[in-house]
């Protein structure tokens, strides 16, 4: 991708969270509509793509300190891309610690919240 300087603009396809969906399985399809991976699509959105290697299931709670104000802008930037409020994105994440749920490496056959909730 080229940088020309210019300010991030909202997606052109809004890939919004369904109900209970999980915050992989829609960013994976937010990233997958807009034809790049989840490092490529937080570049577009002027975001950190470290976070792209970090397992967000958990949210905020599954996160060392350090990146908590990284998280804070993705959580907004992320709402404003797909125009839905900032909870809707908040409640792709699970209120639950990251020992409660398979490590993200094994999550290929089940969402996040499907394997936790079972």
């Amino acid at each position: 991708m080229i940088d020309l300087g210019l300010e991030p603009e909202p997606l052109a396809f809004r890939v919004r969270p369904q109900a209970d969906e999980c915050f992989d399985s829609w960013v994976d399809r937010l990233a997958g509509a807009h034809d790049t991976d989840r490092a490529g699509l937080l570049r577009h959105l002027g975001l950190d793509p470290a976070l792209a290697r970090i397992d967000l299931a958990c949210g905020r709670g599954g996160l060392a300190p350090a990146w908590h104000a990284a998280f804070a802008r993705l959580v907004e930037r992320l709402a404003w891309a797909v125009q839905v409020p900032s909870a809707q994105v908040r409640a792709t994440f699970l209120s639950c610690g990251a020992e409660a749920v398979l490590p993200r490496r094994e999550r290929h056959y089940a969402c996040a919240r499907c394997w936790y909730e079972s």
